[in-house]
């Protein structure tokens, strides 16, 4: 085992191997990747491997489909087997609601060059024959959603990594890791290794990693269910493979898995696992199932594609899986600390390892990502982000995920971390909030008789006469800020 690097990534799940390959593919190839286990241990092993391309996020939406890209790519020019397919995804609308974000989805995609529109209920039925459609007013139909093999993918990017000069340690456990004259000590018990640069990948053990270096990680593992039916009679002689069926008013996804359907059936509220630490000694295990709890979510499931009625459950995958307190990966630089980055926090890993790590790699390289990667920039969690905050602002995360993604849309949960010396008088006067790195920032102020309270809404919100009102009186009179959320730089020396 090499006893210095450039670089030293550890965990070896999808996100872990693609920053290695990526990192190696740039040309630095002195970069190895410690892993205490086999590679794909811990979430990466059991997941769906689902690759979607819609998001309500620019950012996101684009890296989905730069993620989707590359897995094609990679498999072309290195002739790896990764077991990708593109059959197609529909997303089904219910309410008028759900059809306006759509609409703004579907202009995004098409910005980016992605290959989605909004289809009739007939349309959505012709591409999947087993769907009933009660209560569905259209669909989203996107050309290129898919799923890939977890297990290929993410052994192939080791072995190409390999392949371009960096170097994979399996069963290689990392007991500390320490600065010293500006360089890492990274120690396992095979021996340590020297390097300029970690990086934390270690999924569900990234807060015991982070945490020998005294940072405090806002994340948390939760459950995650879906299930394996018995094979379905004649499916094998459908003209094309199923698209994979999204219903957030379920919730649920469904895919074609061989012969057979996967049905992922989600909480109505999230299940969390080990809140306060993973077992060490936790590797490459499942949970124990418990379809009880999804069972309002699998009789909509019956309602919306009865066969499922029909069909014996092959099998039932219940595992951990990382959650951040907004749902997005969290990657980037660790403040107060040099050279030491997290790439942790995938709750759609397959869906963004690919092209997200691509630019993790960039930014480690040069200095800065080429895209604006602010949305899964650790830096968006200040000091504020506590064990309760995390676990909260999972929880209503995790639960809107299921509703429709308003524009500008504030939460009332985990709020107050922050507030100025003004807050007690901006709420007498009528101040709706905001939540701005933890500070509690006035949107707007409702007049007298009007409830303080925001609507939100794909058309003309409840704020728009007020904020109206509000720039007039600046434009005419003048106004006082409240700049207590905003940085400040302090300037010292001669001639400051």
């Amino acid at each position: 085992m090499k006893s210095h690097a450039r670089v030293v990534v550890i965990g070896g799940g999808v996100a872990g191997c693609a920053l290695l390959y990526h990192l190696a593919r740039l040309g630095w190839t002195d970069v190895v990747l410690v892993e205490k286990a086999e590679l794909t241990s811990g979430s990466t092993w059991h997941a769906a491997g689902n690759t979607p391309h819609y998001s309500t996020g620019y950012t996101t939406s684009r890296l989905y489909l730069e993620t989707t890209r590359f897995y094609e790519r990679f498999a072309r020019e290195t002739g790896e087997d990764v077991g990708f397919h593109k059959c197609g995804g529909v997303r089904l609308s219910i309410n008028r609601d759900h059809e306006a974000e759509h609409r703004r989805a579907v202009a995004k995609a098409h910005l980016l060059g992605m290959d989605m529109e909004v289809i009739g209920p007939n349309q959505a039925r012709d591409l999947l024959p087993y769907m009933e459609l009660d209560g569905v007013l259209s669909a989203c139909w996107t050309k290129e959603d898919g799923y890939i093999d977890p297990s290929s993918i993410t052994n192939a990017l080791a072995r190409q990594a390999r392949a371009l000069g960096a170097e994979v340690y399996r069963h290689t456990r990392v007991t500390a890791t320490v600065q010293q004259n500006g360089h890492w000590r990274v120690e396992t018990d095979k021996g340590p290794i020297t390097c300029e640069i970690v990086v934390n990948s270690a999924g569900l053990w990234s807060r015991e990693v982070a945490a020998m270096v005294g940072y405090d990680f806002p994340i948390v593992p939760m459950e995650r269910q879906y299930l394996v039916t018995e094979p379905v009679a004649g499916i094998e002689n459908l003209k094309a493979e199923l698209p994979i069926l999204r219903d957030i008013s379920a919730p649920l996804y469904m895919r074609q898995e061989q012969k057979s359907l996967l049905l992922g059936l989600f909480d109505a509220e999230p299940v969390f696992w080990a809140a306060d630490g993973t077992p060490p000694g936790f590797v490459q295990e499942l949970l124990v199932p418990d379809l009880e709890r999804v069972s309002h979510a699998f009789e909509r499931a019956l309602a919306r594609v009865p066969i499922l009625g029909k069909l014996g459950v092959k099998r039932v995958i219940n595992g951990p899986i990382m959650r951040s307190p907004d749902g997005n990966p969290t990657i980037g630089p660790v403040p107060g600390l040099t050279n030491y980055w997290m790439n942790a926090g995938y709750f759609a890993g397959f869906g963004l390892s690919g092209g997200l790590n691509a630019r993790l790699a960039e930014w480690i390289i040069g200095g800065e990502p080429e895209i604006d990667l602010t949305a899964f920039d650790l830096r968006r969690y200040g000091a504020y982000a506590t064990g309760a905050f995390t676990i909260e602002s999972t929880r209503a995360a995790y639960v809107h995920e299921f509703s429709v993604a308003y524009p500008n849309e504030e939460h009332p949960v985990a709020r107050g971390a922050r507030v100025s010396s003004l807050h007690g008088r901006q709420k007498e006067l009528g101040a709706v909030f905001a939540a701005r790195n933890g500070w509690e920032v006035p949107n707007w102020y409702a007049p007298p008789g009007v409830v303080a309270e925001e609507e939100p809404s794909y058309g003309r919100t409840n704020w728009f006469a007020h904020v109206a009102r509000e720039a007039m009186a600046v434009q005419r009179t003048a106004a006082l800020f409240d700049l207590s959320s905003l940085a400040k730089f302090e300037v010292r020396g001669p001639g400051a």
